[in-house]
């Protein structure tokens, strides 16, 4: 599997992001099966590396900006995998009161948990992108399943085909409100094509997030609604000019892989009580 950037930029991404976000994000990585390259990109993208990031015009929360539904639905599908069999199992039954809803929302300011669910969420949307496009996925179309939900990563990319030059904010409105930035260049409204090339830009043309390495369902973790969660909080702010950098090779992530990365002295923590 090849990347296309100049080899040392993962390196820099790691060494601009704070050492326990690199060492969550390699763990879901090894969890999922995801590539480590394509989650801190995307981490850089959602959040600047911030677990308690939070947006100002949608429920989107932490460090990969899981919306409220999606995130719940994430922990229903597969937080059994990941020490919260008891909060997956309520969630299927519809057996949640409200205040453990928001324990399972505030979830989401965890970074470990929070990167392992988005590797789960990329290897969901490669599944139902591949299977509907009838082809491999790329990692800008795996963002925007992420962006915008596979249903309307789908909606998007077939629209594209037949209407390149149709605004985008047109064909999804919703998420135009939430993201003018995205979809406007001042007043004029962004085609599809446009848009699609904005991301095209930072995830580039890969073939494919997902590893060939089987998920090391060794790791786990060290989450669970019974032991109560760690969630780091206050960490640095990095402007989003400052991480930017294209995917690289296969052989730098390789050898990035071996690089230690050192535990924090000390992290500013709170416990959020989690009670069953």
């Amino acid at each position: 599997m090849q990347f296309s950037a100049p080899a040392g930029a993962l390196a820099q991404k790691a060494r601009a992001a704070p050492s326990e976000i690199v060492s969550a994000i390699r763990l879901a990585s090894q969890r999922t099966g995801v590539n480590f390259a394509y989650l801190m990109e995307k981490a850089a993208a959602e959040s600047g590396f911030r677990p308690d990031a939070k947006a100002s015009t949608s429920s989107a929360t932490g460090l990969f900006q899981f919306l409220d539904g999606t995130w719940l639905d994430m922990l229903r599908e597969h937080g059994a995998k990941h020490g919260l069999a008891g909060a997956a199992g309520r969630l299927e039954a519809g057996k949640l009161g409200e205040g453990e809803r928001q324990r399972l929302l505030d979830l989401r300011l965890d970074p470990k948990l929070s990167a392992v669910m988005a590797g789960e969420y990329a290897r969901d949307n490669q599944a139902q992108l591949s299977r509907r496009l009838g082809q491999q996925t790329n990692d800008t179309q795996l963002y925007l399943a992420h962006f915008l939900g596979a249903a309307g990563a789908e909606r998007f990319l077939g629209a594209m085909r037949q209407q390149p030059e149709r605004p985008a904010a047109e064909l999804l409105p919703e998420a135009a409100r939430a993201n003018r930035s995205i979809f406007f260049d001042g007043a004029r409204a962004r085609s599809l094509a446009e848009v699609y090339q904005r991301f095209d830009a930072r995830f580039g043309q890969t073939p494919s997030s997902l590893a060939h390495a089987k998920p090391d369902d060794a790791l786990r973790p060290s989450v669970g609604l019974e032991q109560g969660v760690r969630v780091v909080r206050g960490a640095p702010s990095q402007h989003l000019a400052q991480i930017r950098a294209q995917l690289i090779n296969l052989d730098t992530q390789l050898a990035l892989a071996k690089l230690h990365v050192p535990e924090p002295a000390a992290t500013r923590v709170r416990q959020v009580a989690a009670k069953d």
